[in-house]
């Protein structure tokens, strides 16, 4: 995380070379199963008892501090006789290796360690292990519960085999998003809510635009939404769960039409799936599709709103349930010793306005929905959308709905497009083994449901190492991103091995107030990782000096650390923080540009000369096929100065008291001179115009597109 706020504070990030510091505040320490489900309690709820209980809340670390420790000290201000401690979902499921194609998370492997946790709708295992509550009893015990408040759908996704498994607290929904201006350039009335599968055909053909037999922009995408869910967005449920067995509908006349009118588009290249890019903005921009399918929390996030739109999914009929819904929900753990409490903690987080649920930024724009309609009304969440993009969700989710695949028989399905679309099969042929193959899949699972032995029966501790009396308890904020915590983690439990009168306590960076500066996370943290800015007003007073610490262990040495390391670090001739990390910046090349133009790689003792006299012989062409001999970052505020130091400059004059800034100095100028004859006078860099208003921009894209494309020889970039 860099959280740099000064040119000063750059600086000194160069002069470490992207360095993360460890530091210290000034702060005192101080389905669904065949199976018959387990018997459960179904008298009426007991009373609450006077004693302080305590509810174990299982969370993602990113979600902990942005999202629930505010509501955390609200539900308990209103029920002091329940306390909520989190458990960190990260730690106890470890590395989670996404990037494994075979990877699958299940809950059952879950120690009993929490009263209350969140769940996806890939519930099975969990139920088949009975590690969850059947929360109908504390539904029908609460009449102001209210279940009709939710989204339709939404609920009802959470109830199967006779039992509500979890309660929703927020929901997102796809959307196709569009881009205005190729809509406008090829006279395509944009599309709007109430619109028709045959109105979305007819304008992905017209936009889709192509040179020969090459592609250069489809008329329509699928952004990670399946083409098995176009379908069933467009005809309905694939597979009938209502009956026993489950009968997959494949067969179907409109089934059989609609995958007909997928295939033929795709194969008549309107439609494409999936989309690889880079990066979003590239896809935003207007440069693979006319039209896209995304979740409305990413739009949120992605879109430079001026240049796209959303529309709803197309529907055929005014009943019609096109647009598919994602919820998130808590379930009560099975073992707990408080179900009362549990319930009234969950039922509660149901009618908060939990915004950036899943994301775990309350800053980033509304992007997640509360479940409730109550909530969202009250809240002031349409309040705060536009009014044309309040009325296409509106919309969506009128005509929303929860797919339903517990046994994974839509698989089958997508097979079949596959053979489909190469040529293997017909339509026909490719739906008719789908259907085989759908019923073989889904009876080995129900089989795999059914033979799964539920846990014995456990009941959730009360939480875990306790600290013991006298001993001392530090917070660390390590990164924002779980593997970082993770990390720490780890290296926290290794510390408290050797020093168990300490406990390390990790969490994500959490500032104080409105301020992102190191003050602002010193605020609440004891020790904390963050880019150095020990320049900035505040910030060099927020952090402790180490001299004290150093000169008290005479067998602690900052020698064994690179010097340029520690610099960053030195406030008014004191050391201030610890190094923790490097990050260099680095000069990446492409070999096979070398190797055409009989160019010799980059050493490592190469000269500026040596440097320009290979951008040089490294850039030729021109317009829109120039190759440049030198890519700089688009957003260069870090990397420009480091440059310039490297080109000779002297940034900072530390001779007067105190430093200041020698931009006007002649080795300054001289190296910016040398710089920017790079693009004035040799020709051999490109020039980017950065738009810092528009997160949207395509100058990010620019800059991925010449080194993918391989128009860049070399090019800076954080190793």
């Amino acid at each position: 995380m860099r959280h740099t706020q000064s040119w000063r504070g750059r600086l000194l990030l160069i002069a470490a070379m992207g360095l993360l510091l460890t530091t210290c505040t000034g702060k005192e320490s101080t389905e669904v199963s065949t199976a018959p489900p387990q018997e459960q309690v179904t008298e009426p709820i007991a009373a609450q008892t006077a004693e302080l209980v305590t509810i174990r809340f299982a969370v993602w670390d990113w979600q902990r501090d942005y999202v629930y420790a505010a509501l955390a000290e609200a539900f308990t201000e209103a029920n002091p006789d329940i306390h909520i401690q989190f458990v960190s979902f990260d730690e106890l499921l470890g590395p989670l290796d996404f990037t494994n194609p075979d990877f699958q998370l299940r809950f059952p492997d879950l120690p009993p360690v929490a009263d209350v946790l969140p769940l996806s709708l890939c519930m099975a295992d969990v139920v088949s292990t009975r590690q969850v509550r059947d929360l109908t009893p504390f539904i029908e015990a609460d009449a102001d519960f209210q279940p009709e408040d939710f989204y339709p759908g939404v609920l009802e996704s959470y109830r199967w085999h006779n039992g509500t498994w979890a309660l929703p607290v927020g929901l997102d929904a796809y959307v196709i998003v569009y881009h205005r201006g190729i809509f406008d350039e090829a006279d395509v009335a944009y599309p709007a809510t109430g619109w028709t599968w045959e109105d979305l055909t007819i304008k992905a053909q017209a936009l889709t635009e192509r040179e020969g037999g090459h592609v250069l922009r489809w008329g329509f995408a699928l952004n990670t939404f399946a083409p098995t869910s176009l379908i069933e967005s467009r005809v309905g449920p694939l597979i009938d769960y209502t009956s026993d067995p489950p009968t997959p509908h494949f067969d179907q006349p409109d089934i059989v039409e609609a995958v007909r009118w997928y295939t033929d588009l795709y194969r008549e290249s309107v439609i494409t799936y999936p989309v690889s890019i880079d990066d979003s903005r590239v896809l935003y921009g207007g440069e693979v599709a006319a039209m896209w399918t995304e979740t409305f929390s990413g739009w949120s996030m992605t879109s430079p709103r001026t240049e796209v739109g959303i529309a709803p999914f197309p529907v055929n009929t005014p009943d019609s349930r096109s647009t598919l819904l994602i919820p998130q929900a808590l379930a009560i753990s099975a073992g707990t010793r408080y179900p009362d409490a549990a319930w009234r903690w969950i039922e509660f987080l149901t009618r908060q306005n939990l915004v950036g649920l899943l994301l775990g930024f309350d800053s980033l724009p509304i992007a997640y929905l509360p479940a409730r309609r109550s909530v969202a009304e009250a809240g002031g969440f349409w309040e705060s959308l536009d009014t044309e993009t309040a009325a296409v969700l509106q919309y969506a989710l009128q005509h929303g709905y929860v797919s339903q695949d517990v046994y994974g028989g839509s698989s089958a399905l997508f097979a079949a497009l596959d053979a489909i679309v190469s040529g293997e099969k017909t339509v026909e042929d490719a739906l008719a083994d789908a259907r085989v193959e759908a019923i073989e899949l889904m009876r080995k699972e129900r089989e795999r449901l059914a033979s799964i032995t539920p846990v014995p029966p456990f009941t959730v501790g009360e939480g875990g190492n306790e600290t013991p009396v006298g001993a001392t308890t530090i917070t660390f904020a390590a990164g924002a991103d779980s593997s970082d915590q993770q990390r720490y983690r780890t290296l926290a439990a290794r510390f408290h091995q050797s020093h168990p009168d300490i406990t390390v306590e990790i969490a994500p960076p959490r500032f104080s107030g409105t301020s992102t500066t190191l003050s602002g996370l010193a605020a609440s943290a004891d020790c904390f990782l963050a880019s150095p800015d020990l320049q900035h007003p505040q910030d060099g007073e927020a952090v402790l000096s180490l001299r004290p610490f150093l000169d008290a262990d005479p067998s602690y040495s900052t020698d064994d650390f690179y010097p340029a390391a520690l610099a960053p670090f030195t406030w008014q001739g004191d050391l201030r923080g610890l190094p923790a990390e490097l990050v260099p910046y680095v000069v990446e090349y492409h070999k096979p540009l070398f190797d055409a133009a009989g160019v010799a790689y980059p050493a490592s003792n190469w000269t500026y000369d040596d440097f320009l006299a290979r951008v040089r012989a490294l850039t030729r062409g021109e317009g829109a096929e120039r190759q440049y001999g030198f890519v700089p970052e688009p957003y260069s505020d870090y990397a420009f100065p480091l440059i310039l130091e490297r080109l000779g400059a002297d940034l900072l004059d530390e001779n007067q008291s105190p430093p200041a800034f020698s931009l006007d100095s002649p080795a300054t100028i001289a190296a910016l001179r040398r710089y920017s004859d790079l693009a004035t006078v040799h020709h051999v860099q490109p020039t980017f115009a950065v738009d810092l208003a528009a997160p949207g921009g395509e100058v990010l894209a620019e800059w991925q597109g010449l080194i993918r494309e391989g128009r860049a020889a070399m090019w800076m970039i954080p190793a």
